[in-house]
Parts: structure tokens; C-alpha cells; sequence
């Protein structure tokens, strides 16, 4: 067989997984691309295990033959890191039947896809082995270990799914919470499969460290903001300071600038210039957006089912908090000169209008749109302190109408037209 041809089976089987079982074929790129004879090198290959006697008859033969052999070329990997993806998930192959697949397996926070996966850890002769770095095609540092070498096993590392591990002991939800990171696989499988087992003490850890892990994050992310908050604070008034974009052809719009306003109550709001492409026209936008937000942590037991009680109150209550407070923030910001903002970003609009209070909601949205949040607030003042059940019907009918056009009106807004003397610093 031709050079050209067997290269074309290697790539084959480099792209999509296709066995080379030609005797002939697998003899040529040996030829073409074996290893250095003699040389030994350590190498790692992981497989994933659909059962246990499939993952019992691979422990077994590695015993029986005193080390890993295949009637097939085995794949290996000069990187463990390569590897040991291979062990816990299956690769697609632009399959769509193993791509919905691992999809499924992702969805509920699983690590491991099969019963078990296994990293074996050997050592051979790289004589016995087709490189296919010589071949141009080792992006992963790949060799094909020749059918019935015998390796030699030096270690072979385990890897248990979260499911298993959880239902037969070796895991448990209280353990985990309190000594894994919040990021960790175990806590994020605990969230997505076992968030009705959550108890209050559970939740106000998570909570806790989801407050911490924010403030972390806020320090590293805008360390110069301390001095601007510590400033609104002892002044009890705005600070609007002005930044220049680092590279202005970078950003949308005409400006070359941005202000960020910061509030005594903590609360940054910043605007941010965006370009919009409507009816074939670009069209600058000027968006309000909120870098410090509670975690989504904190919103997920907020919002989920099958949270206990004591638990969803206490993340509302925060939530509630939180987005009144940026409400405020966008209040007080609208009285700045500089304040220009027309839009919220979506994430903000999306987070205000189902956390804040109606009525901080509708003057925030008051900042952007006045007559939109001033038909709320006249619905609201107009409403007798005490009301018959008609009344209350027709009143929440009322309040309901207007919050759903104050909601669009966020949207869709327009500036204040609230604008007295200037007060930015610059940055």
C-alpha cells in the first residue's frame, strides 16, 4: 500500500475515530512514523466504561497479561491532562448521538460519563508505537500503540461518577458544602440534582460563601473604586467620575469617555455606549449596567422550586435588598448633569423588574421614563387607605397594567430631563 493511502487511514482515524485494522496499513505508518526504538516513554490513555463487568474485564486482563494490550492500536497520550478528558467524558466525533450524550450528562452536573473511567498511567518502548507527531497530526501529543504489545501498567487512576459516589456513601451533601469550594463539581452536582435536600444551614453557608467569593471578585475587579465609594459615602452625595475608554475606536458611540457614578449606599452604576443595528441603521445606545450584582447563587434560591421556605425567603429578602438599592443608586445617579443613560443593559432590566420593590422600581424607571413610572406612582398615591374587595380588584388591576408598561417603558426609554451642574471627578 502507498504512503499517501495509509496517511489518509491515519488522518481517518485522527478526525473521526475510524479503526485502521489493516495489517498492511498499520505496517506502513510504522514504517513511516514509528517511535525511536529503544527509547522508553511514559504515556496515558483514559477510557470510560459503560458497565462494570466491562470495567471488571479490563482490571481482570490487565492482571492476566501483567500489563495494558490491545488487539487493536491503542490511542495514548503524551499528556495526562489529554487523558484524563478522555476518562470521564466521551468524545463526540461529530456524533450526534454521543454529542446528546455528554449533553446529558452535563446538564445534571455530572463528571464522569458511564458507569466509571479509568487513567492508565504506562510505560513502553516508543519503538512499538506509531508517532503521529512525525505524521504533523500529534496536536495532543498522540501515539498509537501497536496491536499486542504488551505495556507495562504503573498506575491506574480511578474516576468514580458524582452519582455513584453520592449514592453509595462515599459522598454526602453536608460534607461537601462545608469543605468543597462553591465551584467545585460536588457543590455543583448538589445544586442541580439535590437542591429539595438543601436544609436552612445548608443554604446559609452557601450563601455565605457566595457573598464572600462577590467581594473577593469586587476587590480584584475594580480595586480604584474604594476610594470613590469611601468618598459618596462621607459626603452622603454622588460621585460621577469620569474615564477615558482606553481605545476609542474600540468602543460604540460618539464619546470618548464613560462615567461611573457611585452612590453612599455602596451601589456602582456605570453607562456604557453601545451600537444597535434597527431597520438597517446603526444607533447609539446609552445603557446602564451594574458590575456588583448578587451572586447568581443567591438569585438560583430566590427563584427555584423546591427550596425550603425558610431558605427562599431569606435569598428574596437579599435579592429585594440588592435591587432596591441599585434602584436608589439609579435615582440618584439621574440627578447627576453628566447622566445620559436611555437604556438598562439586559441583564439589569431583567434582574430590577422582577427583585425590586413596585415603587422604587417605578422611580428608577422614573430616571429613564418619566411619564411611564409616574403613571404607577399616580395609580398608587390615588388609592384609598382602605379598600373593599372591588376596590382591591380594581386596584391591582391598575397596578398591574402600569407595571407592565413601566416595564416596557425600561425598555424603551428616554432621558431624564433632570440635569443640574455638573459633578464628575476625573479618574
Amino acid at each position: 500500500m502507498s504512503s499517501e493511502r495509509a496517511t489518509r487511514a491515519l488522518e481517518a482515524f485522527r478526525q473521526s475515530n475510524i479503526p485502521i485494522t489493516s495489517d498492511s496499513v498499520l505496517d506502513e505508518l510504522k514504517s513511516a512514523y514509528g517511535g525511536d526504538s529503544g527509547q522508553k516513554v511514559t504515556l496515558y490513555r483514559g477510557l470510560l466504561f459503560r458497565s462494570q463487568s466491562e470495567a471488571e474485564r479490563f482490571y481482570n486482563g490487565v492482571e492476566v497479561n501483567s500489563g495494558y494490550v490491545s488487539s487493536m492500536p491503542s490511542s495514548f497520550s503524551t499528556d495526562t491532562k489529554i487523558a484524563h478528558e478522555f476518562s470521564r467524558m466521551p468524545k463526540t466525533y461529530d456524533d450526534m448521538n454521543l454529542a446528546r450524550e455528554a449533553m446529558k450528562y452535563a446538564k445534571i452536573g455530572e463528571t464522569v460519563g458511564g458507569y466509571e473511567g479509568a487513567l492508565i498511567e504506562v510505560e513502553v518502548d516508543a519503538g512499538d508505537c506509531i508517532d503521529l507527531r512525525k505524521a504533523d497530526m500529534g496536536a495532543e501529543g498522540e501515539m498509537l500503540l501497536m496491536p499486542g504489545t504488551v505495556a507495562k501498567v504503573i498506575n491506574i487512576e480511578k474516576q468514580i461518577p458524582l452519582s455513584r459516589q453520592f449514592n453509595e456513601g462515599a459522598l454526602n451533601i453536608d460534607s461537601c458544602i462545608r469543605d468543597f469550594p462553591q465551584s467545585s463539581p460536588e457543590v455543583n452536582f448538589i445544586l442541580k440534582n439535590f437542591i429539595d435536600k438543601l436544609d436552612a444551614s445548608n443554604v446559609g453557608l452557601l450563601l455565605n460563601g457566595a457573598k464572600a467569593q462577590s467581594d473577593e471578585r469586587r476587590e480584584k475587579r475594580r480595586s480604584g473604586d474604594a476610594q470613590y465609594i469611601a468618598e459618596a459615602k462621607r459626603t452622603g452625595e454622588v460621585i460621577a467620575v469620569r474615564t477615558q475608554k482606553r481605545r476609542f475606536e474600540d468602543w460604540a458611540g460618539e464619546r470618548d469617555h464613560y462615567y461611573t457614578y457611585f452612590n453612599p449606599n455602596g451601589v456602582v452604576i456605570c453607562e456604557w455606549d453601545q451600537l444597535n443595528r434597527i431597520d438597517g441603521k446603526y444607533v447609539q445606545k446609552t445603557e446602564l449596567h451594574c458590575p456588583y450584582t448578587p451572586s447568581w447563587l443567591v438569585e438560583m434560591f430566590a427563584t427555584e422550586e423546591g427550596v425550603n421556605a425558610e431558605s427562599q425567603a431569606l435569598a428574596l429578602s437579599e435579592m429585594q435588598a440588592a435591587y432596591n438599592a441599585i434602584a436608589q443608586a439609579i435615582i440618584d445617579a439621574s440627578e447627576c448633569a453628566e447622566f445620559t443613560a436611555r437604556f438598562y443593559d439586559h441583564y439589569l432590566r431583567e434582574a430590577i423588574t422582577k427583585f425590586a420593590d413596585p415603587m422604587m422600581l417605578a422611580l428608577a424607571g422614573d430616571a429613564v421614563n418619566p411619564e411611564k413610572a409616574s403613571q404607577l406612582l399616580e395609580v398608587e398615591s390615588a388609592a384609598p387607605r382602605m379598600m373593599n374587595k372591588e376596590q382591591l380588584r380594581s386596584h391591582t388591576a391598575q397596578v398591574e397594567s402600569s407595571m407592565a408598561e413601566l416595564i416596557q417603558g425600561i425598555a424603551e426609554s428616554r432621558p431624564s430631563q433632570s440635569n443640574p451642574k455638573s459633578s464628575f471627578k476625573p479618574r
